[in-house]
């Protein structure tokens, strides 16, 4: 939702991305979707306002980085901007005024930068206009407000919209969200971690069709995890994921969380004897099926080819 330069958005869009995310949480299914960290902490409640869903008993810390807006949001968003803004914060060889040339205004579109979660002036020395300069003593202020316009104002409409597609999924449960996850873990459960440990992955494989045979010492099973933890690119190592399990990533808390019952196991099934067929997955299952080819280092090339030219659906 960050970039949405290609293509035209509309309200129902917005509407409709928010209940596939719902739909992603609810059903525990990972999607490559990365989305601002920003937007998990409207959806929790902590940005709208500064303080916890619950109330005036669950105070936030605003200096927590977990939940108040900060530079680090910005930076995934625009990071010129925020390393601009570091720069004017940390300044201290000369006068601000003059160096920085800056009045309380969006450069961007020339708004006025007025609060959009609170009173601006409660916790700052003086009130201010759009012509007053930006100095040494309000430039905390003027990143505030900069940070609520860019992350919040402008995408406030878009973002009701978003939130009330969530909601429609979670129901009752998003109300509740805030008392079991931060902004970041809500984040990693929609889109997974990118960190990727394959022989976690191989200590929880699950095994079909091989008979009384120990799985593991089958030589197309050896050979598969020789080629995927030896030869295979990070890249290549990611298309697989996507074959089989429909995700470039692992879910929160890695390869050790596909488990039953939340998550389908990955699981190796023997599709026959040797042949010049392709392996094939199940995605919705996690299931990759490989013939049992002879030589075993047919495997390699075999695999290549079936993960460089897999198709499927999903989000664009």
């Amino acid at each position: 939702l960050a970039n949405v330069s290609a293509c035209d958005w509309y309200d129902e869009e917005f509407e409709l991305a928010g209940l596939l995310i719902g739909l992603a949480v609810y059903n525990s299914v990972v999607l490559d979707v990365r989305l601002p960290v920003v937007l998990y902490k409207q959806l929790l409640g902590y940005v709208a306002s500064l303080e916890a869903p619950g109330g005036a008993d669950e105070p936030v810390d605003l200096d927590d980085p977990a939940y108040a807006i900060n530079l680090d949001d910005l930076d995934d968003i625009d990071p010129d901007l925020a390393k601009g803004l570091r720069q004017l914060l940390a300044w201290s060889d000369g006068d601000v005024e003059s160096v920085f040339c800056r009045t309380f205004v969006d450069d961007a579109d020339g708004a006025p930068l007025v609060s959009s979660t609170s009173d601006a002036t409660a916790t700052d020395d003086a009130p201010h206009s759009p012509d007053d300069p930006v100095t040494e003593a309000n430039r905390a202020l003027y990143v505030r407000l900069l940070l609520e316009k860019r992350l919040v104002g402008d995408v406030a409409a878009q973002f009701a919209k978003f939130a009330k597609g969530f909601a429609r999924v979670m129901k009752g449960a998003s109300g509740m969200l805030h008392k079991l996850v931060d902004p970041r873990e809500l984040a990693l459960m929609v889109a997974g971690t990118p960190e990727l440990d394959f022989e976690l992955l191989r200590a929880n494989t699950f095994y079909e069709g091989f008979g009384d045979r120990d799985p593991t010492t089958v030589p197309v099973v050896r050979e598969f995890w020789r080629v995927v933890l030896d030869d295979f690119t990070e890249e290549e190592r990611r298309n697989l994921l996507m074959f089989t399990l429909g995700t470039k990533t692992a879910p929160m808390g890695g390869f050790g969380a596909l488990k039953p019952p939340q998550y389908a196991p990955f699981k190796i099934q023997r599709a026959g004897p040797d042949s010049d067929r392709l392996p094939t997955s199940h995605t919705c299952f996690n299931v990759l099926l490989l013939p049992e080819y002879d030589p075993p280092s047919k495997l390699g090339r075999m695999l290549r080819v079936a993960i460089s030219n897999a198709e499927g659906f999903g989000l664009q």
